[in-house]
């Protein structure tokens, strides 16, 4: 079931853009997200990089929940990123793994060049 859906056309080319993202995690901005760990990274027979990534998020519920429910304060998601750099596509898709007992959270980014680029 799909709940939210958005766009945004960011400024930039699309290897300053996916850059960025790789480069996310740990920032002073956001200093909830507290582990980024590679699990596996290779490279298929098309040229696209693939990555998997556990990433550990504290302060996502209030303590009293994890409390509560029985769990640490430190949440983490499961996280799988393809990188296809001849198309100019890098999508990344994320699950919850701490709460899935609870509730599956489904998250799929896409990041494409965009068209107007070309012209």
């Amino acid at each position: 079931m799909k709940f939210w859906s958005s766009e945004h056309i960011f400024n930039h080319c699309w290897d300053r853009v996916t850059q960025a993202v790789w480069r996310k995690y740990p920032n002073d901005l956001n200093p909830n997200v507290k582990t980024m760990d590679v699990l596996e990274r290779h490279v298929d027979e098309q040229g696209q990089l693939h990555t998997t990534r556990l990433v550990g998020t504290e302060g996502f519920l209030p303590s009293w929940v994890c409390n509560m429910i029985g769990v640490d304060n430190l949440c983490y998601a499961y996280e799988h990123s393809v990188v296809d750099p001849v198309k100019k596509t890098m999508t990344m898709t994320s699950r919850n793994v701490t709460l899935s007992g609870w509730a599956d959270v489904d998250e799929t980014v896409t990041y494409t060049q965009d068209q107007e680029v070309n012209k």
